[in-house]
């Protein structure tokens, strides 16, 4: 054999053992790839979980607590009864009596509806006043109303308290499950629909405020979710939150259309969902009411807590103010 042909004899393979290391070149950097991909991802998701999953706790920890608040009134009967109190004790100075009681007055008649706005409102009055009566007591030498200024101090410190108690970041929370930090993109858009955590923050922000008068913001976001939702059991979730937005405008309304409609849609909720504890509560609820009824039985309780039984039908005991 030639050295020619031997040379030719071995180009093929050669070539081959050429084209194999490539390939295993190729492998190597797609799988280094791969890998950093997947190292990546990981440390996004830890970053996602370590970012969000104690946000979303301690807003639902919030909610429970205004639920509850809701349910019992147990800050809100504070409230109340210091009122009154303070009021009681300045029956001898009739005119700074009528200024804390216009307060009152003032509070009781807008905190159904604008309960964070008119806490804050009065809080700064309450501070004013107090104040005030301390000046005033001091110039005029009157004990009472130095007593009367350090118990508004107190009373107002109450109405924060009833405040924060109402208060729920969800609107932030919402927002940035929305439109995650740019460190944890792309890994946390598919974390978000995996977790179902924006649907049910979106679901809550809704039933929150539905309950301190935003009813238009949050038949926007339950309008959103319906939408969006194509699972049964976030669909019966949706129609109850549409049924207890409707009864909530009903109870400060008192409009049949508005009672006929939470009917209408605690119905559909129940025929996709029979077993949905709250949805058939606040069902019930509505069909015992006798005719022409437009407001709670007193301690009625809250249908967001089903442990609560049939006293968790509707959405709050007596009002106080």
């Amino acid at each position: 054999m030639t050295r020619r042909s031997a040379k030719l004899s071995l180009n093929p393979r050669i070539r081959r053992e050429q084209k194999l290391k490539q390939r295993k070149k190729y492998l190597t950097v797609a799988l280094s790839v791969l890998a950093a991909i997947m190292i990546l991802s990981g440390m996004q998701a830890l970053f996602y979980y370590a970012h969000f999953v104690p946000r979303v706790n301690q807003a639902n920890e919030k909610m429970l607590s205004f639920m509850e608040e809701k349910r019992t009134g147990k800050v809100q009967k504070k409230v109340q009864d210091s009122f009154n109190s303070l009021i009681a004790s300045l029956k001898d100075e009739a005119d700074y009596a009528g200024l804390v009681e216009d307060q009152y007055e003032l509070l009781a008649k807008l905190f159904r509806t604008t309960p964070i706005q008119i806490a804050d409102e009065v809080y700064e009055a309450l501070l004013t006043l107090s104040e005030q009566f301390k000046k005033q007591g001091e110039t005029d030498n009157k004990p009472l109303l130095k007593t009367a200024s350090e118990e508004l101090s107190v009373l107002a410190v109450n109405l924060k308290d009833l405040r924060d108690i109402y208060t729920v970041e969800f609107d932030g929370l919402q927002s940035e499950l929305d439109s995650p930090p740019w460190y944890i993109w792309p890994t946390s858009r598919l974390l978000r629909t995996r977790t179902g955590y924006l649907s049910a923050v979106t679901f809550n922000r809704a039933m929150y405020l539905t309950q301190v008068g935003e009813t238009g913001t949050a038949r926007v976001l339950l309008t959103g979710l319906y939408a969006a939702s194509e699972n049964e059991s976030m669909m019966a979730m949706i129609y109850y939150g549409l049924g207890r937005l409707q009864w909530e405008i009903f109870l400060t309304s008192s409009k049949p259309e508005n009672y006929f409609q939470a009917a209408k849609y605690l119905r559909q909720s129940l025929q996709l969902n029979p077993d949905m504890d709250m949805a058939k509560r606040l069902f019930d609820f509505l069909m015992s009411l006798s005719q022409g009824d437009s407001s709670p039985r007193a301690g009625e309780g809250d249908p967001t807590n089903p442990s609560e039984g049939e006293a968790a039908s509707v959405s709050e005991p007596t009002t106080l103010f």
